[in-house]
């Protein structure tokens, strides 16, 4: 009887030992992203006339579907520094004030990530939609001549990119995409350069 509550209690242990050591192994398919980067805007007449390039940083959630496919959504805020060398050197002030704001966009989207390969470095595609509300900055010389009025705009956009990855450990990545960003109605070209963390949870 007691040898076979051993025996019992041993294939017990040997059974949470296997099971333990498979969760252990198995990676989560769960990223939290974190994101920083740039934002070149071609679009001299368009929403942001009289901005510089942008900076921005963002935070977000990545589920992997397989090792090829990854669908993620993401939150981010991007300043627009107001370029008053560009305005002053295309339209001189001829002594009058210049009144000048930055411009902030606070952006929400969804996507999808397709690896061509599979590895510790791995080169991929990226698509993504979404929409920013864009509060643009005042810019003037002296009251009333206003060149562009300070206004909040809601604008969906859709994306693609190139980029690549690389593993820096078995849970952190970091990538490197740059992306071409076109917005719904208004005409305007955003090139976005973005590096993100991606630390499984």
């Amino acid at each position: 009887m007691l040898a076979a509550r051993i025996f019992g209690m041993g294939l017990i242990n040997l059974f949470l030992t296997i099971l333990g050591g498979q969760i252990l192994a198995q990676e989560s398919r769960t990223h939290l992203t974190v994101s920083g980067g740039l934002t070149i805007v071609d679009n001299v007449k368009g929403i942001h006339r009289y901005s510089r390039t942008g900076w921005g940083v963002g935070i977000g959630i990545a589920r992997d579907i397989n090792v090829f496919v990854q669908l993620s959504g993401e939150v981010s805020f991007h300043r627009f520094p107001f370029d008053r060398e560009s305005l002053e050197s295309s339209m001189p002030s001829l002594g009058r004030t210049v009144i000048g704001e930055n411009s902030n966009m606070y952006q929400a989207s969804v996507g999808a990530r397709f690896a061509f390969v599979r590895g510790s470095v791995r080169p991929f595609l990226s698509v993504r939609g979404g929409a920013f509300m864009l509060n643009s900055g005042l810019v003037a010389y002296e009251k009333p001549y206003v060149l562009r009025s300070g206004e909040t705009s809601l604008i969906g956009f859709v994306s693609i990119g190139f980029g690549i990855e690389s593993a820096i450990s078995s849970n952190i990545s970091l990538s490197l995409t740059a992306s071409i960003e076109t917005p719904f109605v208004v005409k305007a070209v955003a090139v976005p350069i973005t590096s993100r963390w991606h630390v499984r949870l």
